[in-house]
């Protein structure tokens, strides 16, 4: 493994729990795993959301992405490729909390002009807590969804 990810070892694994948000309420399935010699972090994220009324299908949502160390800057940065065509690079903040990582991205390949988004991802005991935030031209970040998850897989 990269030491330079070490911090971010604990995503290793998976990781199953409730999500919440515009879509409505669902269930999230995520898996982190060392890629390419261990230099990269790559992450499937699946996300099931009650049918809504009207409606007879769910809603699914998945996304990949890859966390990379920066030597240059000593940030991590994540690329995120959306089922919607969206992609993302996300840079880390510097943390204030050990155990949060705040990534925002200051452009979203086929979003909408001046379209943001940010992820925060944060450890708390033995649950991942994770919160994706969009913001459109000209406006402040608005909380999109949120999951609380445990790890392990489903029973």
């Amino acid at each position: 493994m990269n030491d330079s990810l070490a911090p971010l070892k604990w995503l290793l694994g998976e990781w199953h729990g409730e999500a919440r948000g515009e879509p409505g309420a669902g269930h999230q399935l995520r898996r982190y795993e060392l890629v390419l010699r261990g230099e990269f972090i790559m992450g499937t994220n699946r996300t099931v959301w009650t049918p809504k009324p009207g409606h007879a299908d769910p809603e699914v949502h998945e996304d990949l992405s890859l966390i990379s160390h920066d030597r240059a800057t000593g940030l991590f940065v994540l690329h995120v490729f959306y089922v919607e065509r969206f992609v993302a690079q996300y840079v880390c903040s510097p943390q204030s909390d050990p155990d949060e990582w705040v990534f925002t991205a200051a452009y979203v390949q086929n979003g909408p002009a001046g379209m943001r988004a940010r992820e925060t991802v944060a450890r708390r005991g033995e649950q991942l807590h994770s919160r994706f935030e969009l913001a459109m031209a000209g406006k402040e970040f608005q909380l999109y969804t949120q999951e609380t998850l445990v790890r392990g897989r489903e029973s």
